[in-house]
């Protein structure tokens, strides 16, 4: 489900392993009211065809991002 959203960037959070520095960081900036996008966790399964059709192939967790440029644009 996205929420109305065309968009959504993924990211492996290589850096990151608990997943947390960046939501953590955009949570102080929204405090301070600083615009931030949306940030949250995805588990990522991929279904393509002819590979594992009956279940998918399991992606992993990775965080899930609003697009900035697009909350910059749109809300002034």
């Amino acid at each position: 489900m996205t929420l109305g959203r065309t968009k959504l960037n993924l990211s492996n959070a290589f850096f990151d392993p608990a997943f947390m520095k960046e939501k953590l960081g955009y949570e102080l900036y929204q405090t301070a009211g600083l615009p931030t996008p949306g940030v949250g966790w995805a588990n990522v399964t991929l279904n393509v065809e002819g590979i594992a059709r009956r279940f998918g192939t399991a992606g992993g967790v990775y965080r899930l991002e609003g697009d900035v440029f697009v909350k910059f644009t749109k809300d002034g």
